[in-house]
């Protein structure tokens, strides 16, 4: 019952995950993740400015794993 599901992760936290994410794949293989790194700073501003950071409503995805 009071057991906290692997899926309560904020739609937030996780953006800023994949942006570490990006950067880190950057530095590890010294090809550009520039666009990866714009859309997901996009995501992070509508989420901010009036989506729902928590569960992402209101934010457009760019596709399907996101």
């Amino acid at each position: 019952m009071g057991e906290q599901k692997e899926n309560s992760r904020s739609f937030i936290s996780e953006l800023f995950k994949k942006l570490a994410f990006t950067k880190e794949v950057a530095k590890a293989t010294g090809k550009s993740t520039e666009a990866a790194q714009r859309e997901v700073e996009r995501q992070i501003g509508q989420a901010v400015r009036g989506g729902d950071p928590v569960k992402g409503k209101g934010v457009t995805k760019s596709g399907d794993d996101d």
